[in-house]
């Protein structure tokens, strides 16, 4: 069962890997400028149809390896209770 467990990530590695790779590098907009009505705080422009997830990212991936710690233990709980 390691085995299949070590094959399943490394197929996922390498597909996550190449699509990366070829990943298409999207040149983004030049920011727009806070108006002076506003005092100068800058107000966060929304985002273009199409664009790139990468405004909070970092929650996102802390979520994975969250889920996955709680699986992982879940897992171990159970079978150590068998």
């Amino acid at each position: 069962m390691k085995i299949n467990k070590t094959i399943f990530f490394a197929f996922f590695l390498v597909v996550i890997n190449i699509s990366a790779v070829f990943a298409e590098d999207n040149p983004l907009p030049p920011p727009q400028q806070a108006s002076k009505k506003s005092g100068g705080a800058t107000n966060r422009a929304e985002p273009l149809p199409g664009m790139p997830i990468n405004q909070d990212l970092v929650y996102l991936v802390v979520a994975g390896l969250a889920l996955g710690v709680v699986m992982i233990y879940k897992d171990k709980i159970k079978k150590a209770s068998v």
